[in-house]
């Protein structure tokens, strides 16, 4: 993907977390979504870097005012179009072939978030 998010606006994260990117237009922030849709208005001077572990309170500035944006409440598109459903496993199905590469531990949820899986098979 283009810097530029071909040429619509100014500058683009060159990738998108959870389906977001940042924008920039005439210096002026906003987040868009892997359709292109705008997601946040581009009305902010400046947007902390989308990471998933704070999509649910992502720093903005106006000014010197901070704001928090909750992208899980302002996105309602599907993200992941495209998408086909095969089949559902329950985790009692599925645990005999999963090996844990590695996990992280300490969201707000108290949840242990596994970030790789491997499925063996």
């Amino acid at each position: 993907m283009a810097n530029n998010y071909f040429n619509k606006y100014d500058w683009c994260d060159p990738i998108f977390v959870c389906g977001f990117a940042r924008v920039v237009k005439n210096d002026k922030w906003g987040i868009i979504d892997t359709l292109g849709n705008i997601i946040v208005p581009l009305e902010y001077d400046k947007i902390w870097t989308i990471k998933e572990q704070y999509i649910f309170s992502i720093k903005a500035f106006v000014g010197e005012e901070e704001k928090v944006i909750n992208l899980d409440k302002l996105a309602t598109n599907v993200i992941l179009e495209g998408l086909k459903y095969i089949q559902t496993y329950s985790i009692d199905e599925l645990n005999p072939y999963l090996i844990v590469l590695g996990y992280s531990s300490g969201n707000t949820l108290n949840q242990i978030n596994y970030f790789l899986l491997m499925v063996v098979m």
